[in-house]
C-alpha cells in the first residue's frame, strides 16, 4: 500500500513491487495479471486502503493541526541483491523521507536513539522515502510530516526467518523510538496550545 498508484512512478515496479506485487522478495512469480484484474484490486485494497489512509490523517490534522506518520518496514539481504546493491553496506536502520515532508528534529532524534542502541544508520539508503496519503503528498501539505523506519531482518531473524535472541531487544529498541516521536509531539502540541 505504500506504493505510487500509477507503477511508472515507482522505482519498486520494476522488481514486480509496484502497486500490486507479480513477484516476492526472493524474486519468485507472484501472480500474473491483466488490466481488468489490476483495475478490481487498485479499485477494492489499494483506493479503500488510501482513503481511510487520508481520512484519519485529515481528522488527526483537524483535531491537532499536524500529522506524524511512522511507516515501519524491514528489509533483508536477498532483497537488496535484487536491487542491485551490496548487502555488507546496509545499516541496522534506515530511516527513510521525502524532503517535503521531512521533520529534521524527528529524524536527527531517531538516529541519535537508534545510534546509541549500538545499531548503525543512514538516511535513505538503501530505501528511500516514506509514505504521505496522496492527497496530502500531491499538495505537499507541511502540516503532514513522514517517515520510515527500516530494519535490516539479520538484527532479529535467523536464517531460516525465525526469531534470533535478539528479537525482543530490537522490538523494545523500535518501541522507544516510536515513543521518542509521540513524546515530542506531545511537547509541541502543549506549546502550541
Amino acid at each position: 500500500m505504500e506504493r505510487f498508484r500509477d507503477d511508472k512512478k515507482d522505482t519498486m515496479s520494476r522488481v514486480g513491487m509496484g502497486a500490486i506485487y507479480t513477484k516476492t522478495s526472493n524474486g519468485d512469480e507472484l501472480i500474473e495479471y491483466d488490466d481488468t484484474y489490476r483495475s478490481r484490486i487498485i479499485l477494492d485494497f489499494y483506493d479503500v486502503y488510501h482513503n481511510k489512509f487520508e481520512n484519519i490523517t485529515s481528522k488527526v490534522l483537524k483535531e491537532y493541526r499536524r500529522c506524524v506518520i511512522i511507516d515501519c518496514h524491514s528489509f533483508s539481504a536477498e532483497l537488496l541483491r535484487r536491487l542491485g546493491m551490496e548487502h555488507s553496506d546496509s545499516p541496522d536502520i534506515c530511516i527513510g523521507y521525502e524532503k517535503e515532508f521531512a521533520d529534521i528534529d524527528i529524524l536527527n532524534t531517531l538516529k541519535m536513539h537508534f545510534e546509541k542502541c549500538g545499531l548503525s544508520v543512514n538516511f535513505n539508503y538503501p530505501y528511500t522515502g516514506s509514505i504521505v496519503p496522496n492527497k496530502y503528498y500531491e499538495k505537499k501539505d507541511s502540516r503532514v510530516k513522514s517517515l520510515m523506519i527500516e530494519v535490516n531482518k539479520s538484527l532479529y531473524l535467523d536464517e531460516n526467518n525465525h526469531k534470533n535472541a535478539n528479537y525482543q531487544r530490537i522490538k523494545d529498541i523500535i518501541q522507544e523510538a516510536i515513543e521518542k516521536v509521540i513524546a515530542m509531539e506531545k511537547i509541541l502540541d502543549t506549546i502550541e496550545r
